[in-house]
């Protein structure tokens, strides 16, 4: 099968702020999202841009400001999706590769898939900026211990990444959630030619040539 024509039913949602929309998130949107239908991918700022994919509650603006943004997307929106990509908006995605490597997985299985940081031992989270992915099970459940838990017990890091993965700890009684690592997610860009062939995430791009660069290579 070629991997141009493989596709899975995935949404693809990206932390940004007011600063970043005429940057990253338009650099995004003229690369690797050029060919992803616009109404699976959902932008989380502070405000919500009237006509656009671009969402937010009010919140405040700064890298502090990341788990209340998540918090209020999932308290205020419920999508229905196979799977669900968190990335940053400094993250490249090769969606090819991507939609390839999902079709490794059932998305009803209770999935919770990236690049596990070793900030903690045993590891238990995944770089947001590395992009991590959800199954539909693993989404669902999250959503429903954020919408019956207050904000007070919900804001214990400053960290939208490592906020997820609490959150998905300390509710996983009963619910026994498969973590996969993987080397392809990457917390950084590439160091090695080697690296840009299977890779389906780069982060920390600054400028759009990095963009561009990478999307080349998924082209």
């Amino acid at each position: 099968m070629n991997k141009e024509n493989i596709k899975n039913n995935i949404c693809y949602i990206v932390l940004t702020c007011e600063k970043f929309i005429e940057t990253r998130v338009k650099w995004q949107n003229d690369t690797f999202f050029k060919n992803v239908d616009k109404k699976d991918v959902y932008f989380i700022s502070s405000v919500s841009h009237t006509d656009s994919n671009i969402y937010g509650w009010n919140t405040a603006d700064n890298y502090e400001s990341c788990p209340m943004k998540y918090i209020c997307f999932f308290k205020n929106m419920l999508l229905d999706y196979e799977w669900y990509c968190f990335i940053d908006d400094d993250t490249f995605i090769h969606t090819n590769n991507l939609n390839k490597f999902l079709q490794n997985y059932n998305s009803s299985d209770p999935l919770y898939i990236g690049k596990l940081c070793n900030n903690y031992n045993p590891p238990f989270y995944m770089s947001g900026g590395a992009g991590f992915i959800l199954s539909k099970p693993v989404y669902l459940h999250l959503l429903n211990y954020i919408r019956c838990n207050t904000i007070e017990e919900l804001c214990k890091s400053i960290y939208g990444d490592l906020s997820i993965g609490l959150w998905l700890k300390n509710s996983e009684n009963n619910f026994n959630i498969v973590k996969i690592d993987n080397e392809h997610f990457n917390s950084n860009i590439h160091t090695d030619e080697s690296n840009l062939t299977e890779f389906i995430s780069f982060h920390y791009l600054k400028t759009f040539e990095e963009f561009e660069f990478y999307n080349k290579l998924k082209i």
